[in-house]
Order: structure tokens, then C-alpha cells, then sequence
């Protein structure tokens, strides 16, 4: 038995003593494992995992390293050890850096003060987006109404610039390139955006400095950060992305810090008022609650400036998740502690940011008191809880004489408007529009409608002197109050949306005039917002709570329809706007087929002389903070969604289905794809097709798929050789000796060869080859051919003569002969390797082309060949002249 059979290697034992100090950072009094992952409060801690510059900072400070995550009890005690003060004092990991680090960041921060702010003032006319967030601190100025995609933190801070400067809101910000005035104070807005820029450049250093990384690497991080183009471009202009950018980076910054606070073990200092002590290191500190807040407060701003700050909650979100995770496995950590964690979580990461985003645009709200261009977008109660937007309670009940204003309930509720213009095509008659402010032209009277005999309808009383209350079923009139026009619809296109099932809606008649029957409109009750049960789809209320809603009309609670009496259409709007000649306001038609949103009305003001002065009367109901905040996220999302265009057909065609339905939908588009694939394949490879199938394929007339240079059948493409020669066979073919000459070759035995006879091509017999419905062939190229093949008859025939001549002259005609051979055989092949075999329509279109170029057609040339070789063998005197027939090169 050898000794390596008998050696058995161990492990080395477990160092021990300064040792193990040295190797693990754990003191010798503490045993290797088990370590515990969280230790109780008051508890020893049995050490963490230790970088390598952390143990041997402690090890150069004459110890074991400390127990607490590489701070040593001195750090703790708030003695500058390897670090410094102030790092010590802020926790989260920062107590590592030296005070030099401290002033290389502040060297670092002048250098992006320079680079940042230098020249601010340059350019000195609007850049890009300026010409809006510029506007936007004018509308907050002048506390007029806007509406943005972007929630307002941003747009504050660079108003309170300009407010600070004394900026009075007059410039406009109208265009890019327009330059400013003396009295705007441009350069100090854009410092808001270039000093929330250089500020985060120290972010980036100890944010990385944070993550464990060295000194040099974040210096690195820092400069990178510092000199990158892009971030230099946004941060030196009116814009929302540096201040975006600085709060995204503070929020990071503070979220490292806190995990680096909460790693820590909980430390306790005496004090007289707690028994246990006060918790100065670790989770529930003083420190970890500011870290956890502060990420909160950046969470929260960073949301308030775009939208796409979301992703930077979520990443928070899922670091938290995760720790949870992580000590809720932790059976050292008992189910009150990971309660606690759970709810300073929920309460610093979730409810502060929520609060501090909704605060944003409490300051939004209070600020913009007056009404302004952002009206449109939002619901008529909201408007009306701006300055100068207020209405005084009106009538409930809405009767025959009564002067009502009509809004869209859809499309941002538009008021039913006219004005002394007409259309300037169709029926030239006064212009029907939908107009968003509050006018004097969106007031319309009820009157009653006209019977067939252009009479008004019979009554001994004056039906505007009766109070008669408009129901379901009622047929009425509008008539327009300031120009006596009737509201009116006719068989006649619209000016834009010029389709079959929409009729143009125009303003008809004139003082004095009663009109006609296209003035009437019946009155339907919206099926979901009343009926004779007075409820909305079985809840017993209708419209706002007004059961008398689903009975009659009656203002601000019922939702109607008009229905055209002759044509059958509805009054309807939607989001299309006229020209300028109809200065840009919505188009309002009468529509057969209307969606059902887009149909809907209802009146918003309403007076009459004949209701009691003691008669019901109703207002809006003014949403407070919470409905505001909430109608304006939906306002920003439908509108960010409006700015967002589809860049792929299949999702906008799609976009209304369901997940399920869209999988059908792209399964059929790809079978579709496959079958269009397989259907064409003949004119991607060239496979072979038949006419009827090419001519079949045409989806379109104009087409030009050259389905005459196909075979009627596909049988016939197994009979088709090669257009060019074929090469003879070196084996002689023996055949009946009566019936073929005899060839005696040099020095060779006589073979008889078969020479069929030469079939002279008939302008009928090209005819029937040559390609159906194209005149590719001329009638000389015809006749040329047969020329040819006739002199090879009488050149090859008994009257053939024997040319002798002299030997030397025969070898330089052979020789050119076989340079022209060679020549005709290498065009051959080129012209093979460009278009492959020839058909036989195709070889004589070739044929027709070389005679065209002033060349001789192939066949020409092979007779030509046949004719000289019968020469060459007649000269040399092997064979009887008279014995030879022509040789046909085909076979």
C-alpha cells in the first residue's frame, strides 16, 4: 500500500483568538456560528457582515472591528475616530467618511456651480418648452385657471422665482424665439432648475458612498454626473426635468441611507425618564425615523413634479417589500417588532407621500381662483367653484316659454351655441356650434312646435302665456334669442363630417317667419337617468337624487335627447372642430346612428315668468377639495392619453377589446400572413404557376403580375428543356441505314446518324408560341429566320458546293470560328445565370432582341455552325457531299 492511500486531508480547526479577529472581525470571545440576522432591543449584537476597509479601520484602531457594523464604540460615542463628526452624527453609513471627502464635495459643488450657472443668461429669447412652463408661472401670477399634464411642484417653484423677481404674468411666452424683455426675469427662473442641478451632484457622491462604494468611485460617479451634457441642458432652462432629476436622486439618496440605519443594531444609551434606555443607532432611532420620513417628503415631490416619478416609488416599494420579507422569515424577530416596522413603513412611504401630493395642489386650487382657458376641461360643477364662474340659483321646472341655456353632457360640456354667421357651403344658413364659455348666444327659447301646414299648433290660448310643463314625448322648437333663429336639420350634409348618416344643423328663419316642420324636435328622457319609474336603472332617484327628474324636464337634473320629427336623427357633437370660419368652435350635427354619450344633454340655466317666484330652484352642487383633486387626475390622464399617439395599427384597432379577444385577433392577422405568404410564393422563388391561378391572384385590375408568361397547365412545365444547346453525345446513334447518311470520320469506322428533316418555322407556327395578347415578335424578324434556315437547306443539301481552298486559309477560318463559338456560348451562359432557363416564348423574344442589336439569332447561328463544319468535312474530302442532310443542332 502506497502512502497517498493512507493520507486523509482535514480541515483546517477554526481560528481562535487574535486569529480569528484577524480573519473573521468577530472577537475571539464570540463563537463563528450561528450569528443572528436582527437582535432585540438591549441585546448584544453578534455582528454583521464587515467589508474589508472596515475591518481594517478596525484593526488600526487597536481592536477587534466593532460589533455594530464596522462603527467602532467610539464612533457611536461620537468620537471622530477614522471618520468624521459629522458623518458620525448623520448615521446611515456616512460615518465612514473622513473630513477630507467632506471638502473634496464641496470642491466638487463649486465646479458644478460654474458649470451650471455659467452664462444662465444665454440665450436670450424663449427655448423649447419654455413657452409653456413660462405661461404657466404667468397663469399662477395672475390666478387665472390652466390645466396641465403635470402635477404642480415644479411649476410652484418656478412661479415663486418669478414672484419673488416681480414678475407681473404680462409676457406671454407666446413662441419659441421670442425674446424676453427687460422686464421678465428669465435668468432667475432658469436658477431654479441649474441650482437643483448642481445640488445633485453631492447626492450622487453619497448616495454612492452609501452603497459601500470607495471614495474614488463616487468622486467618479459625482463627475460623471456633474459633466454630462444632457443633464447641463435641461438644468439651465425653464423646466420641469431638473427638478424631477434632483428629487429622484434625493430620494435614493435617502432611501440608502435608512436600509444603511436600519442594518444597524438598536444601541441604547441611559436616561432618566426611560427605563430602557433611548435607542440612539439602529431601527426606531431618532436618525431612522428622519431617514425614512425625508425618503417620504422626496417620494412624494418627486411624484408632484411628473407622473413618471411613479417608477421611482415603485422601486422604493419593492426594496420594502422585500425587507419585510426578510424579517418577517426572521424568527428572532417577534410579530409586535415586525408590526412596528410595517406601519412606519406604511405611514413615512405611503400615506406622507399621498399627503404631500394632494398639499401640492391644495397650493394649485388656492392659487388659480379665476376662471380661465382650463374651464373646458373639467365638469360644470367644478367651474363653478371659480371666480366669475358663479350662478345664482335657477328654476327646477322647465316649461313652454321658457329661455334655457343647453350644455353636453359629453365632450367637456360645451354650451348649444349660434351666432350671425353662416356656412360658408351646404345650405348657407347661420352657423350651430358648441361653445365652452358662458354667452349671451347660448340662450335658446322653448316655443311650441309647427304641424305639418307650417301652422302653429291650434290653441285658443297663447301657449307662451300657459305654463305648460315640457315631458317625455313633447314635441317642441328652440328658438335662438338674439337672432330668431329655429334650430333646424335637413337632408343635407355637415360642413366637415360629411357622411351618410349625419345632416347638417343650421339656424332657419327670421323675425315674423314661423318656419317649418324641420324645426321640430321631440324631447326623450335619457333611459338611464329617469323613465316613469323616476329611477336611474332601478334605484328609485334619478338625476341627482330628483325622482320628478324622470317625469318631466327639469333643469341640472334631467338628461335628454332631441330627436329630429322628419329625419329621425339626434342632435349630436363630439370632438371635431370647424375652420376658422367657424372661429374653431365644436361642430354640432344631427346624427341617425349617434353614441349614446354624445347624444346626451341637459339644461343648465333656465328662466320663465309664468313659475311663481316661490317655485323650486336648484344649483350645482360645488365639489369640495377631495372631488376637485380627484376630477383633475382624470382630466390630466384623459389628456396625457390624448397627447400620447399609437404607434401601432394593431393597437389602436384592438384597443377597445378585451386580452382574449385581442389573442384571436393577432392569431387570425397571422394567418392571414402565412396564407398571403403561401399565395404569392410563385412570384417570390419563381415556382411554377398557371395562368388562371396568376390572373385569380389579382386583387386589383391594375396590377401587372405578367400572368402571360405562365403555362395553361402545370403539366406543361415537365416537357420543357433548356432554351440553350444541348451538348451532342459522344456516342455515335445508330439508326435504319436506308433512311440516314453515313458519316466516316478520320481514321474511324463508317456510323450511320439519324438527321431528322429541318422544320421551317411558319409565321403560324411562331404565332401560336408566342405569348397571348403581346406583340413582342415583328413580322421581319419572321421572315429573316426563315431566310436563314432556307440557305442552310441549300447550303447543306446535294447542290452544296465543296469548298477546297487552301489548307493555311481553312486553319485561320477554323480558328475564327472557334472564337466566335466560344463567344456564343459565354453570352449564352451569362444570359442563363441572369434569368435561368428560357422558355420557349422567352427564347424567341431573345431571339427578336439580338436581331434588334444587329446580331444574328441563335438558331441562325447554329445552322450557320451546322452549314461550316459540312464544309469542313466536304473540303477534307471524307464524306460524299451529296450524301449529307442537315444537321439539326436540337437533337
Amino acid at each position: 500500500m502506497q502512502a497517498s492511500d493512507t493520507f486523509r486531508s482535514r480541515r483546517p480547526p477554526s481560528p481562535s483568538g487574535a486569529r480569528q479577529t484577524l480573519t473573521t472581525g468577530l472577537p475571539s470571545s464570540l463563537a463563528r456560528f450561528p450569528q443572528p440576522r436582527y437582535v432585540e432591543e438591549g441585546q448584544a449584537y453578534g455582528g454583521q457582515m464587515l467589508t474589508a476597509d472596515e475591518k481594517l479601520e478596525a484593526i488600526r484602531q487597536g481592536g477587534a472591528p466593532s460589533l455594530t457594523h464596522g462603527y467602532a464604540p467610539s464612533a457611536i460615542a461620537g468620537s471622530s475616530g477614522g471618520g468624521s463628526r459629522l458623518g458620525a452624527r448623520l448615521g446611515g453609513g456616512l460615518a465612514k467618511m473622513r473630513s477630507g471627502e467632506w471638502k473634496v464635495i464641496i470642491a466638487v459643488v463649486l465646479v458644478a456651480c460654474a458649470v451650471r450657472l455659467f452664462r444662465l443668461e444665454k440665450p436670450t429669447s424663449v427655448v423649447f418648452d419654455e413657452v409653456h412652463f413660462g405661461k404657466f408661472a404667468g397663469k399662477y401670477i395672475k390666478a387665472r385657471y390652466y390645466v396641465d399634464v403635470h402635477p404642480p411642484l415644479a411649476k410652484l417653484l418656478l412661479t415663486l422665482a418669478a414672484f419673488v423677481r416681480g414678475f407681473d404674468g404680462s409676457f406671454e411666452f407666446k413662441e419659441i424665439g421670442a425674446l424676453y424683455p427687460s422686464d421678465v426675469p428669465y435668468v432667475f427662473m432658469r436658477f431654479v432648475p441649474a441650482i437643483l442641478g448642481v445640488l445633485l451632484v453631492p447626492a450622487t457622491y453619497i448616495t454612492l458612498r452609501g452603497l459601500d462604494c470607495s471614495a474614488s468611485s463616487s468622486l467618479l460617479g459625482s463627475i460623471l454626473v456633474l459633466f454630462e451634457n444632457g443633464l447641463i441642458t435641461q438644468s439651465r432652462h425653464i423646466l420641469l426635468d431638473s427638478p424631477l432629476l434632483f428629487f429622484t436622486g434625493l430620494s435614493t439618496m435617502f432611501w440608502v441611507l435608512f436600509c444603511n440605519e436600519d442594518r444597524r443594531p438598536v444601541t441604547r444609551v441611559p436616561h432618566a425618564s426611560h427605563g430602557k434606555g433611548v435607542v440612539v443607532n439602529g431601527p426606531f432611532s431618532r436618525i431612522w425615523w428622519t431617514y425614512l420620513l425625508l425618503t417620504g417628503l422626496s417620494l412624494g415631490a418627486v411624484v408632484s413634479c411628473k407622473w413618471v416619478g411613479l417608477f421611482t416609488i415603485a422601486t422604493v416599494g419593492f426594496s420594502t417589500v422585500k425587507q419585510l420579507w426578510t424579517l418577517l422569515g426572521d424568527l428572532n424577530v417577534r410579530p409586535g417588532i415586525w408590526m412596528r416596522h410595517f406601519m412606519a413603513r406604511a405611514i413615512c412611504l405611503i400615506f406622507v407621500p399621498a399627503i404631500f401630493y394632494m398639499a401640492t395642489f391644495e397650493i394649485h386650487f388656492s392659487i388659480l381662483r379665476n376662471s380661465g382657458d382650463g374651464d373646458a376641461f373639467m365638469s360644470s360643477e367644478f367651474q363653478h367653484t371659480l371666480d366669475g364662474k358663479g350662478m345664482s340659483d335657477t328654476y327646477s321646472d322647465v316649461a313652454v316659454g321658457s329661455i334655457i341655456s343647453i350644455r353636453h353632457v359629453h365632450t367637456q360640456g360645451g354650451y348649444l351655441h349660434s351666432h350671425a354667421h353662416n356656412y360658408p357651403g351646404g345650405s348657407k344658413q347661420q352657423q350651430i356650434t358648441l361653445y365652452p364659455h358662458i354667452d349671451a348666444n347660448n340662450n335658446w327659447q322653448i316655443v311650441q312646435p309647427l304641424d305639418p301646414n307650417k301652422k302653429p299648433s291650434n290653441d285658443t290660448e297663447d301657449p307662451l302665456k300657459k305654463l305648460t310643463y315640457v315631458t317625455p314625448g313633447m314635441m317642441i322648437r328652440l328658438q335662438h334669442v338674439i337672432t330668431k333663429k329655429h334650430l333646424h336639420s335637413h337632408d343635407m350634409r355637415p360642413p366637415v363630417s360629411e357622411v351618410e348618416f349625419q345632416n347638417e344643423v343650421s339656424g332657419y328663419g327670421f323675425e315674423g317667419f314661423d318656419g317649418d316642420s324641420n324645426d321640430n324636435f321631440i324631447v326623450e328622457l335619457d333611459e338611464e337617468g329617469g323613465g316613469d319609474d323616476g329611477g336611474r336603472k332601478g334605484n328609485g332617484k334619478g338625476w341627482g337624487g330628483d325622482r320628478e327628474s324622470g317625469k318631466r324636464l327639469r333643469t341640472l337634473r334631467s338628461v335628454f335627447k332631441l330627436r329630429h320629427q322628419l329625419t329621425g336623427c339626434y342632435l349630436f357633437s363630439h370632438k371635431v372642430k370647424l375652420p376658422e370660419w367657424g372661429y374653431e368652435q365644436q361642430e354640432v350635427t344631427c346624427n341617425k346612428n349617434p353614441t349614446r354619450l354624445n347624444s346626451l344633454w341637459f339644461i343648465e340655466t333656465n328662466e320663465n315668468d309664468l313659475l311663481p317666484p316661490d317655485a323650486p330652484k336648484v344649483n350645482y352642487q360645488l365639489p369640495g377639495f377631495f372631488g376637485k383633486f380627484w376630477e383633475l387626475q382624470k382630466v390630466m390622464w384623459r389628456t396625457n392619453a390624448g397627447l400620447t399617439s399609437r404607434h401601432a395599427v394593431f393597437d389602436l384597432l384592438t384597443s377597445t377589446m378585451g386580452p382574449k379577444r385581442r389573442i384571436q385577433a393577432a392569431a387570425i392577422v397571422m394567418v392571414c400572413a402565412i396564407w398571403t405568404y403561401a399565395h404569392f410564393s410563385p412570384l417570390v422563388y419563381g415556382n411554377p404557376w398557371t395562368k388562371k391561378h396568376c390572373t385569380d391572384a389579382k386583387w386589383l385590375k391594375t396590377w401587372d403580375f405578367s400572368c402571360n408568361d405562365y403555362l395553361e397547365d402545370y403539366s406543361g412545365y415537365k416537357s420543357i428543356v433548356p432554351a440553350h444547346p444541348v451538348a451532342q453525345s459522344s456516342h455515335p446513334v445508330v439508326a435504319n441505314p436506308d433512311s440516314s447518311p453515313t458519316v466516316t470520320p478520320k481514321g474511324g469506322k463508317p456510323v450511320t446518324k439519324v438527321v431528322p428533316p429541318p422544320e421551317v418555322l411558319t409565321k403560324e407556327v411562331q404565332k401560336e408560341k408566342v405569348e397571348p395578347g403581346r406583340n413582342v415578335f415583328e413580322e421581319h424578324a419572321l421572315d429573316a429566320l426563315n431566310e436563314s434556315l432556307a440557305a442552310n437547306l441549300a447550303l447543306t443539301g446535294a447542290n452544296a458546293p465543296n469548298n477546297g481552298g487552301d489548307g493555311k486559309d481553312a486553319k485561320q477560318e477554323e480558328k475564327k470560328k472557334e472564337e466566335k463559338q466560344k463567344q456564343m456560348e459565354k453570352e449564352e451562359k451569362e444570359l442563363e445565370e441572369k434569368v435561368g432557363p428560357l422558355m420557349p416564348s422567352e427564347l424567341v423574344r431573345v431571339e427578336a432582341e439580338r436581331m434588334a442589336d444587329g446580331k444574328r439569332p441563335i438558331a441562325q447561328q447554329e445552322e450557320q455552325e451546322g452549314k461550316e463544319k459540312v464544309e469542313k468535312v466536304g473540303s477534307e474530302k471524307s464524306v460524299d457531299a451529296t450524301a449529307v442532310e442537315p444537321v439539326d443542332k436540337a437533337q
